[in-house]
């Protein structure tokens, strides 16, 4: 049963997206790409294939993907252990 919604991130997120980064044991972060300036360009380069999932207000899951001519990327993918199960 899924009980969270998804929309797209919006660099108002970056915040609430890069602790739920930070508490996520092993996430590797660079403090280029992964900066509040390196996330907005993405998402500047990339608006609709950034999202991010929230349950009871908080978000619980990101997903970043880029679409290149031939290629889907995606950098970041994490979710909230207790989130994992909704």
């Amino acid at each position: 049963m899924v009980n969270f919604s998804t929309r797209l991130m919006q660099i108002e997120d970056y915040e609430a997206v890069y602790r739920l980064w930070s508490g996520i044991q092993g996430m590797g972060m660079r403090s280029l790409d992964d900066s509040q300036s390196g996330i907005s360009r993405f998402l500047k380069r990339n608006p609709n294939t950034c999202f991010v999932a929230e349950k009871d207000s908080q978000i619980v899951g990101v997903i970043l993907e880029a679409i290149s001519t031939m290629q889907l990327f995606c950098p970041n993918c994490a979710a909230r252990a207790s989130a994992k199960n909704c």
